[in-house]
């Protein structure tokens, strides 16, 4: 049977490595499994020092990014007005604004590296360890599982794994910044911050209503991937 002969978001039959039920456990796994953390984090403790440089680094990119609008919001409201003592505010304003880009900029670009060398070297680490351990499993393992399966484990999951260290890098930037960002809204204007957040609880209840079928479209594509 191939793929083209199979109904339209339907699980072919042969993607079934034990029965229907478990085709999730088997191919995607659990949505939190502690074991799986932690074997993970043993990867990522040899790189303990760099990872907490990457985390100052991502805190760099995003105090600056909360400075950049408050810069522009001063120079603004205080030195765009004719006078010499103003144009020496903007000079100041302006060579502060360039400064804190000059800081954004780099923080990113570190984070960028570091995060992307850690990432690579974890990914190699992880498929060594795999391949090694391909290496002891006996042959009634290799006879009873499917060979697309094995390779959705190998490549597609350590692929996932890379991504995520990425993801959650990138995420705590993102809730640094979102953090910023509303603390300083509250600052300058509560009732602007006020309307600003309103839109929260409507973008959480759209990402739990989507989260369910976005996980079956992911399992649908693993499974179809690994009959392959």
């Amino acid at each position: 049977m191939n793929v083209e002969d199979s109904t339209p978001g339907v699980i072919p039959p042969k993607a079934s490595i034990r029965r229907s039920s478990t085709i999730s456990e088997d191919i995607f796994g659990s949505a939190y499994d502690h074991k799986v953390v932690k074997r993970f984090t043993g990867y990522l403790s040899p790189y303990r020092k760099l990872i907490i440089f990457s985390m100052l680094t991502v805190l760099l990119f995003s105090v600056t990014a909360v400075l950049l609008p408050l810069i522009v919001k001063y120079t603004i409201d205080s030195a765009l007005i004719t006078g010499v003592e103003n144009t020496k505010i903007l000079t100041i304003c302006v060579t502060l604004f360039f400064v804190t880009i000059a800081f954004n900029s780099v923080g990113n670009y570190v984070q960028e590296l570091i995060i992307g060398r850690i990432g690579e070297r974890v990914l190699i680490q992880l498929r060594r360890s795999m391949f090694e351990h391909l290496q002891r499993v006996s042959l009634s393992f290799m006879d009873k599982t499917q060979v697309g399966s094995m390779m959705s484990r190998l490549q597609g999951d350590v692929g996932a794994l890379q991504e995520f260290l990425h993801t959650i890098t990138v995420g705590v930037g993102d809730l640094i910044l979102i953090v910023g960002v509303v603390v300083t809204l509250f600052f300058l204007d509560w009732r602007l911050a006020f309307m600003m957040i309103g839109v929260v609880p409507a973008l959480l209840l759209i990402r739990i209503v989507w989260l369910p079928f976005a996980r079956k479209a992911f399992i649908r594509s693993r499974v179809t991937a690994s009959i392959v």
